[in-house]
């Protein structure tokens, strides 16, 4: 919605009409697309198989299957209380008592989602262990079997159990060589947009306020909470 309402704002200091007649509304996904093709740069995928041997060669990064590992996740907010300690303290302690066999991350998993209903506890399954996101990177050199945490990530607190391991690995060129045209048209259009996103961003001085987001959520989840325990 953000990048919807820059795009917008663009448009008419552009002077670009408005294809739809009547009053615009702060968020025309259609104006904002026609203007993203407008501001976005081109992409094209290479010519021939020199080019696309050329593109294979340097850019090694586009060719990288990332590691993945099938976790399992505790996850609560910092200010939350459990059994009278704060969510972080209480975190160390299940991990202790998980490392030490006195506990089972399973029954750890079922009392945090008591506290926090929102986002799923337990088993996740497989995740990319994404460069994008800090706090999976951060999991990139664990191992099978290993309990990583509990870990701070703006207003929450995490515990991971990695049950499985995936490690990352470079394709080679016979992999990938009929597929490279495509990739290399992928990657293009998540740079151009990830460019033209920041641009926007930066000339219209947007700040995403993450705390903020996640507390609305939040506060959403309590109130149905509140209202199942009145049924």
């Amino acid at each position: 919605m953000a990048l919807t309402r820059t795009l917008g704002f663009e448009g008419e200091a552009m002077g670009v009409p408005r294809r739809t007649e009547g009053e615009a509304t702060r968020f025309d996904d259609v104006y904002a697309l026609a203007m993203y093709k407008k501001l976005a740069p081109a992409c094209e995928p290479p010519a021939d198989a020199a080019a696309a041997r050329k593109y294979f060669d340097e850019h090694p990064q586009a060719f990288r299957v990332p590691p993945m590992a099938r976790l399992s996740r505790i996850m609560l907010p910092v200010s939350a209380t459990v059994d009278g300690e704060p969510a972080m303290g209480w975190l160390f302690l299940q991990a202790q008592a998980i490392a030490g066999g006195t506990q089972k991350l399973e029954d750890v998993a079922e009392k945090a989602a008591t506290v926090h209903k929102l986002d799923p506890q337990g088993d996740l399954g497989w995740v990319t262990l994404t460069d994008d996101v800090q706090i999976l990177r951060a999991l990139a050199d664990a191992k099978q079997g290993d309990l990583v945490g509990p870990v701070r990530e703006g207003d929450f607190g995490y515990l991971f159990f990695v049950t499985s391991k995936r490690e990352g690995r470079q394709l080679a060129w016979d992999e990938v060589a009929t597929s490279v045209p495509k990739r290399a048209l992928t990657v293009c259009h998540q740079e151009s947009s990830e460019k033209l996103r920041n641009t926007m961003f930066k000339k219209y001085s947007v700040e995403i306020d993450k705390t903020a987001i996640d507390q609305l959520f939040s506060d959403a989840a309590a109130k149905n909470s509140q209202t199942e325990t009145k049924k």
